[in-house]
């Protein structure tokens, strides 16, 4: 068994005094950059990112095979009960915050009414749903996740066209065990251009899944490879955390680079700051045009029942 393929940067030194540190090669000296978050991935860069997760997440399968025990301690990830805590539970007020400002929003919008409704009952249990969407369910499939597969944390390198050749993830701090409907959603509903998420989505799947098991035949550990319909059901399965993704990430990430200048953590401890913030994340026009297309989706998936 081998696998030449490069995942993430390589880390020449990590410090645990006087203060963590982890250093890692320049990757702009590979020539890897970032591609643009505010406009959303492109079908030909979908594509390769699809690839790129197939073979991460087929990685982590055929590891599993050698070590049972080895994702052990990936057990929390964003949306665990110990996860939603952190930094005094601002992860889980700035995602309820969203949630909040998505009801008023919609609420606004012809046609919308129902939906509108289950939103605001969802929520108000929206922290048990949110923690329902990554925990793990029986008889799934399993997969060593990224996490946090969103476009800032993909770096690619292009050649003389600027056609993305390949691509490297970074920023693994987020990593959870579980279902790869997670990383799939996830990205689907932070990365893509609206036109790719509208019309491509089943033909990226396609492409993640034809990768997927190519590269678990090749390791030849005698893994199981899933099949087409079973990666289907692992995607819907976890349409909640699209839906989360959708309104708990995807408002950030269509902020123009002027208005994210003061985004940190500490000035969204700021209770007047945070709201005023979220009221401008959902004046996007890409935001509002995306949940348009989305919402009807994720109300047909169930996810708002």
């Amino acid at each position: 068994m081998q696998c030449k393929r490069r995942f993430g940067p390589k880390l020449f030194q990590c410090l645990k005094q006087p203060e963590n540190t982890l250093v890692f090669e320049d990757l702009g000296h590979l020539g890897f950059v970032m591609a643009c978050r505010e406009s959303g991935l492109n079908e030909e860069h979908c594509r390769l990112v699809m690839e790129r997760l197939a073979e991460f997440h087929a990685t982590s399968m055929a590891l599993a095979v050698l070590d049972p025990n080895i994702f052990e301690s990936y057990s929390d990830g964003m949306l665990s009960p110990n996860g939603l805590v952190k930094d005094n539970g601002l992860l889980i007020r700035f995602f309820a915050g969203n949630g909040e400002e998505l009801h008023i929003v919609v609420s606004t919008w012809p046609g919308y009414e129902r939906i509108a409704e289950k939103i605001a009952k969802y929520m108000k249990n929206h922290r048990a749903n949110l923690v329902r969407c990554q925990a793990l369910q029986d008889q799934e499939i399993r997969v060593l996740n990224h996490g946090d597969l969103w476009v800032n944390n993909l770096l690619f390198k292009y050649d003389n066209a600027k056609r993305p050749q390949d691509l490297i993830l970074i920023d693994f701090q987020l990593s959870i065990w579980g279902s790869p409907g997670i990383d799939l959603n996830y990205f689907f509903y932070t990365s893509l251009s609206l036109e790719v998420l509208r019309h491509k989505r089943p033909q990226l799947l396609r492409i993640y899944h034809t990768r997927l098991s190519e590269t678990l035949l090749n390791l030849d550990l005698g893994t199981p490879v899933p099949s087409y319909e079973q990666i289907l059901e692992e995607v819907h399965r976890r349409e909640c955390y699209g839906f989360f993704a959708s309104h708990g990430i995807f408002p950030t990430v269509t902020q123009d680079k002027p208005q994210t200048a003061d985004n940190n953590l500490e000035n969204f401890t700021d209770a007047d700051f945070a709201k005023q913030k979220v009221r401008q994340m959902f004046e996007s026009p890409r935001l509002r045009e995306t949940l348009r297309h989305t919402l009807p989706h994720f109300e047909r998936a169930g996810v708002l029942d």
